[in-house]
């Protein structure tokens, strides 16, 4: 029995020794790096006024004076973009807050595009970043084939709405 409990133990201690040799000749080297990661977002800035010299953030009023059946005009309005780091899409939407009776169309960039009735849509455009523009909003009171002096020394008021968003770059 010695004999073969020798034998068996010198096998299971070969086993071993084999075991130990296989483990070191399997070891490899790791490292771990960590890291952050920064985004710088670019800026934003969009303007608008009734004049070059009066783009602002804030609300401002133009007047249209003389305004009757057979007239027209043109308003400036400027928009900025500068110190944007973004192109912006701009839409100026108008709509009539006293005496809806008024047939005033307003039209964008040449008098012979197309009219945009009150209340039917927006006028819309880009501006490339960092850049500042003037649009001519041009307006027409259409002389009509019948007499109506409804709006005869009335205040006519509309409201304008200015609204620049980021256009999607892709």
């Amino acid at each position: 029995m010695n004999k073969k409990f020798s034998k068996l133990s010198g096998i299971v201690t070969l086993c071993l020794l084999a075991v130990l040799a296989g483990v070191g000749t399997y070891a490899y080297y790791a490292t771990t790096k960590n890291g952050t990661l920064n985004a710088t977002s670019l800026s934003w800035s969009f303007k608008a006024g009734a004049s070059a010299d009066k783009v602002d953030t804030k609300d401002f009023i133009i007047t249209i004076p003389d305004a009757q059946p057979g007239s027209n005009g043109v308003i400036p309005i400027a928009l900025s973009a500068a110190g944007s780091g973004v192109d912006v899409e701009y839409t100026i939407d108008i709509s009539m807050i006293t005496n809806p009776n008024t047939a005033l169309n307003f039209k964008k960039e040449n008098a012979s595009g197309d009219a945009v009735t009150l209340g039917t849509g927006a006028l819309t455009g880009t501006l490339t970043k960092d850049t500042s523009d003037t649009i001519n909003l041009y307006w027409e009171w259409p002389y009509g084939e019948t007499a109506d002096n409804s709006m005869a020394g009335k205040n006519i008021t509309f409201k304008f709405t200015i609204t620049g968003k980021q256009k999607n770059p892709a």
